[in-house]
């Protein structure tokens, strides 16, 4: 559901699911599966923005490369305010139209302390 994608609510495991249904039809049917997405779907720039801000502790373990990881992912999701990965607890702030995967992307390395979610204001 393009709608359900432009806010940011479908994850992964929700398009594994749907991929393992369509696998099942095929199978049963015998017809083909359907063909898969050849971009990522547009977010629609009237779309709302969000600011999303928090502090994030690592899980254990968690190193230089999952803050990259998450950099980049925020980088793909919005504009990034403010990134910084030093210290026990890392400081991060997103604007983004997407704020469900943007908090979906902190829970795979970490957890998010203090999370504030907004209404981005308006661009004059």
């Amino acid at each position: 559901n393009p709608d359900l994608v432009e806010r940011g609510v479908v994850d992964a495991a929700s398009a594994g699911v749907l991929l393992v249904l369509d696998v099942i039809a095929s199978a049963v049917t015998g017809e083909p599966l359907p063909a898969a997405p050849v971009e990522a779907p547009r977010v629609d720039s009237g779309s709302a923005r969000y600011v999303v801000r928090c502090r994030v502790e690592p899980h254990e373990g968690v190193g230089i490369e999952s803050a990259a990881w998450l950099e980049s992912t925020w980088y793909e999701l919005g504009e990034l305010v403010q990134f910084d990965p030093r210290g026990p607890m890392w400081r991060v702030e997103l604007l983004t139209t997407v704020p469900g995967a943007a908090v979906e992307a902190l829970h795979d390395v970490g957890r998010p302390r203090e999370l504030h979610i907004a209404v981005a204001p308006g661009r004059d």
